[in-house]
């Protein structure tokens, strides 16, 4: 059975010979997003996801310095940002994802 000295310097080790022996990989994906390196006639879309926070901090209001205005909540001022980013786009594939604190 190791000790647990033993054990740790294995664990370094491992660790060490992993990340060194590993090497790197790289990818060149700036055409995707400039529409270069494309030989064919139709372009690649970019894929985009849009990740978006509607966990109960969000109910909270976005203050603008004036108590005599309704302050409208962060999630109301993140879809109408939503809507105006989105409606901009061309040629991009879009993904929506609903981020919140409860599970599942």
């Amino acid at each position: 059975m190791y000790s647990s000295l033993t054990r740790k310097i294995t664990y370094v080790l491992l660790t060490l010979s992993l990340t060194i022996g590993g090497g790197s990989a790289r990818a060149e994906d700036t055409e995707i997003y400039f529409g270069g390196g494309s030989t064919s006639s139709t372009s690649i879309r970019p894929n985009v996801l849009f990740i978006f926070d509607t966990s109960i901090s969000m109910l909270a209001p976005v203050s603008d310095g004036n108590p005599a205005t309704t302050d409208p909540s962060r999630l109301t001022v993140m879809k109408e940002a939503a809507i105006e980013v989105i409606d901009d786009l061309e040629d991009v594939n879009i993904g929506m994802m609903r981020f919140t604190n409860r599970r599942g």
